[in-house]
């Protein structure tokens, strides 16, 4: 089986080499499919609210993240390079995170130039409804509001793999 199509299927418990600069593997791990996305408002850096009903229709990317976590900050340029593939109608990624240092947030943001909303669960429900566990965990949801993949461990987001796998998402067969 080719890395792709691992990725394609949702194997339980595959350890990913796709090219990955991160010293740590990934983990992917299959989801139920049938199980939804829970609905969510969490508030943006900026304090705008975002519900998950506002994101339907567009594969969506939740990054679960912390400032302290030194793979979640590696990847994060990654996510942004992914994030100039799409259109915004399409895809959506969100940096999740429980941080509660907003400031070191922002000069984060500003340093790497990331333009992608981070959420604060700051009630940690999102990330305790979606079981993160580990930093950084990725919960990948489809068009229909679907949790397609869960994958623990950083990794290069905009690699063809990626790429070919969000494109799957959005023109499903």
């Amino acid at each position: 089986m080719t890395p792709l199509s691992l990725l394609a299927s949702g194997f339980l418990g595959i350890t990913l080499a796709m090219g990955n600069p991160f010293s740590v593997p990934s983990t992917l791990s299959r989801v139920d499919i049938s199980q939804r996305l829970p609905a969510f408002q969490l508030r943006t850096l900026q304090g705008t609210p975002v519900h998950s009903n506002e994101l339907a229709g567009r594969v969506l990317i939740l990054n679960f993240w912390a400032t302290w976590c030194g793979p979640c900050k590696e990847e994060m340029p990654s996510l942004e390079r992914l994030r100039q593939k799409f259109p915004p109608n399409q895809l959506a990624i969100l940096a999740v995170t429980t941080d509660i240092r907003p400031q070191e947030i922002k000069v984060f943001w500003q340093q790497l130039e990331l333009h992608f909303d981070v959420l604060l669960d700051e009630q940690e429900e999102l990330s305790q409804a979606l079981m993160v566990r580990n930093l950084p965990t990725t919960v990948i949801v489809d068009t229909h509001g679907h949790l397609s993949q869960r994958i623990m461990g950083p990794r290069e987001w905009d690699s063809p793999e990626s790429v070919a796998y969000i494109h799957n998402l959005l023109s499903p067969k």
